[in-house]
């Protein structure tokens, strides 16, 4: 996808609030600029950096100039194919070359992963590149792109494959409404929520994860949350309870299906946006100056 206003702001949020080490910095693919002029003011005032636009900053240039701007100072690209001028041609399918092991303090991937078939591989080379400390920021699609990549990610992948068990802390994860850029949403660890994230459909959403490296993980493996906490614990375990229904009710479905089945669509939608807000809050990346602390929800 490239860096778009999204990517941006994640950046900044890295620098500033994540406090990430900008002295070796890694990408999966060497990433397109695709924010405007008057973004880029806008998200440096609005976060108090100093940082001047140059036309290197500019649409379609490539990231180099952007992040040297920030404070990095080497920046190695990965990329499955040489067509983008990447530094590295190595497929992210594959275990990376031996000489990038740690070798990186921040890794970015700015809508890179979605395109790689083996996700797995993808999070051990994450692993396998960043030294103790190292901060990993991920933007990919959350739902809405199905056709945009292999894969659509949910929050609470981020949080699985990005937790204590797998060499991480201070896992954050965000969803940002493509359409509705500015608003970004601190969404909770179904964890801690005690139960699945609710995602309302009809929305283009990115999914953002920043994570910091604090042991290293040859092998990741991970379980979905709620199998692990509950129903792996019980037997003949029920994840929905059978509806209660009266016989006229079942009467009307069987003669209106089509109409039952478009009610009962709306109503689910409608629990879904209400759990959605009750799990979720309003986050600014440009005013957080500390997103490893207990203002953040997860």
């Amino acid at each position: 996808m490239g860096i778009d206003l999204s990517g941006l702001r994640a950046i900044g949020l890295a620098v500033r609030a994540a406090k990430a080490d900008f002295t070796t910095v890694a990408t999966l693919a060497r990433h397109e600029i695709h924010f405007t002029r008057s973004q880029f003011e806008r998200v440096m005032a609005a976060s108090g950096n100093s940082l001047r636009y140059i036309p290197e900053f500019g649409p379609y240039h490539h990231q180099e100039a952007l992040l040297q701007g920030f404070g990095a100072e080497t920046i190695v690209s990965f990329d499955g194919s040489a067509y983008e001028g990447a530094s590295v041609v190595a497929d992210f399918n594959q275990p990376l070359p031996e000489a990038y092991r740690g070798k990186f303090s921040t890794y970015f991937d700015f809508g890179s992963m979605e395109h790689v078939f083996n996700v797995k591989q993808v999070l051990e080379n994450i692993q396998f590149l960043l030294g103790i400390g190292g901060t990993a920021v991920v933007l990919t699609s959350c739902d809405g792109q199905a056709a945009h990549g292999l894969y659509q990610f949910s929050p609470e992948f981020f949080y699985s494959a990005f937790s204590q068990a797998t060499g991480y802390s201070g896992t954050r994860v965000f969803l940002v409404d493509i359409d509705r850029p500015k608003r970004w949403l601190a969404i909770a660890s179904p964890t801690q929520l005690g139960r699945r994230n609710a995602i309302p459909a009809g929305h283009r959403f990115y999914v953002i994860c920043i994570a910091k490296k604090v042991a290293d993980c040859s092998a990741i493996t991970v379980q979905q949350s709620d199998y692990e906490r509950s129903a792996w614990g019980e037997a003949n375990h029920r994840h929905c309870q059978p509806p209660q229904r009266s016989t006229l009710f079942r009467a009307v479905i069987d003669r209106f299906p089509n109409l039952a089945a478009a009610a009962k669509g709306a109503l689910v939608r409608k629990r879904m946006r209400k759990r959605f807000r009750s799990h979720t809050t309003d986050f600014d990346p440009d005013g957080c100056t500390c997103l490893f602390d207990d203002d953040v929800p997860g």
